[in-house]
């Protein structure tokens, strides 16, 4: 429930501490924003987390970007922004309750957000609450009244690829001296047989399921269905990145296959990966893998001038 994330977010945060010293995920979001008009030394990416609306099943944003940029047109299409379901339902000033909640964007070159803000671990699992591990969150306004719930961001889009492009389109439609790329790194094995050295290929249907319990499968099937669609939506939004459109936004990507097991037999690796040291050292390998390797040199390739 509740205190089950409660209970992760401040075990990150004792466990960041521990490790490297001031604990960071105990501060505010706002504090992580980039800065402006400062040194290099100073530079800081940009961070990204995003959960998905039990309500109406859209992106709910954590970001220190504001909701829309030059044109008036939202970054991320079809979304809430967080800070905006946080500050909607003013409060006038002396009423009984009033919230602390100050809702404004910061000055050029300043935080985002100095005030109606959330904790840094907050943000991460607004992105990561998986029900029945973790449970939903409620966001509430500036009348501290309940606007929406927030559950994990993989039932929208299982990679992020999809927030991800939006954003580089942005990007390179506002300056014209850059060409992103947008690189996906997925550590899930059966994220991407395709491209895997040996496996099927993705034209190939799936393999049927055993008919089991009629009773079971009713109730069984829908489930298995949202949860593999969320997948299937991803790869499908990677598919379409990987395409080239004749635009400016590139995209490459680094992945994990299934372990060989026999002849034609392949199996997933354990997702706890951090407590096995043969698991680590088979993931350390794919690195070098030919799917990767082609990744990594045309990352690092030298991109030619434009002309002007």
């Amino acid at each position: 429930g509740a205190n089950r994330v409660t209970a992760l977010e401040q075990s990150w945060e004792t466990h960041f501490e521990r490790e490297a010293g001031p604990n960071a995920f105990a501060r505010p979001f706002s504090e992580f924003a980039p800065r402006l008009n400062t040194q290099d030394t100073d530079w800081r990416p940009l961070m990204l987390f995003y959960g998905s609306s039990v309500e109406s099943g859209r992106r709910i944003m954590v970001s220190s970007l504001t909701p829309e940029y030059s044109t008036g047109k939202r970054i991320f299409r079809d979304s809430y922004d967080l800070y905006e379901l946080m500050c909607s339902g003013k409060v006038n000033r002396g009423a009984a309750g009033k919230s602390d909640c100050v809702c404004k964007r910061g000055a050029k070159g300043e935080p985002a957000l100095p005030v109606c803000d959330i904790k840094l671990s907050t943000a991460v699992t607004t992105s990561a609450r998986f029900p029945g591990i973790s449970a939903s969150g409620r966001i509430l306004n500036a009348r501290r009244t309940p606007v929406a719930r927030v559950v994990d961001g993989g039932y929208f889009d299982y990679f992020g690829i999809t927030t991800a492009i939006e954003l580089a389109e942005v990007v390179a439609n506002e300056n014209t001296d850059l060409d992103p790329l947008v690189v996906l790194i997925s550590n899930d094995p059966g994220a991407f047989p395709e491209a895997c050295s040996g496996l099927r290929s993705a034209k190939t249907a799936p393999a049927e399921t055993p008919p089991g319990d009629k009773l079971f499968r009713l109730l069984r099937d829908p489930l298995d269905t949202v949860l593999n669609s969320r997948i299937a939506r991803a790869r499908h939004a990677a598919a379409s990145a990987g395409e080239p459109k004749g635009g400016r936004v590139q995209y490459k990507q680094i992945i994990v296959c299934p372990r060989k097991d026999g002849v034609d037999q392949f199996e997933n690796l354990s997702m706890s990966w951090w407590l096995s040291l043969p698991v680590q050292e088979y993931l350390h390998n794919q690195l070098f893998e030919p799917h990767n390797q082609k990744a990594f040199e045309d990352i690092l390739e030298p991109q030619p001038k434009r002309k002007q």
